[in-house]
């Protein structure tokens, strides 16, 4: 139900799309670095576009926010802890799990841009 939302919403399905640069590694180890280092600049950037809607929100439509963030962060969790232990034991485990986190924050941040246009 989640994904054909998203799926309506962005016009393209849902689909792992890491960066170039860490699927050309060639270790796991690298592609683990290069994975962590593409998280942390896929969640720097969601954190300012959320900055960017609650800058916009009214107090009620804040709290309502907040809380779908809150819960938006648990279904990323559980979904990529999902992911990662369908891999379990194997060597891609990690590198699946920041996949994942990855495309989920990615897909996270154009909806709230395409839903909060606040041109800010």
């Amino acid at each position: 139900m989640i994904a054909a939302m998203l799926v309506l919403l962005l016009g393209a399905p849902l689909q792992r799309d890491t960066t170039q640069a860490c699927d050309a590694v060639h270790t796991t180890v690298q592609r683990e670095d290069c994975l962590r280092s593409e998280l942390t600049r896929e969640e720097g950037l969601l954190r300012k576009e959320e900055r960017r809607v609650r800058a916009a929100l009214t107090p009620p439509a804040l709290a309502e926010f907040d809380s779908s963030a809150t819960s938006w962060r648990t279904y990323r969790e559980h979904e990529c802890k999902a992911v990662y232990r369908d891999y379990s034991g194997g060597s891609l485990a990690a590198s699946e799990l920041a996949g994942c986190q990855i495309e989920l924050s990615k897909q996270r941040r154009l909806l709230l841009n395409r839903i909060y246009m606040v041109n800010k």
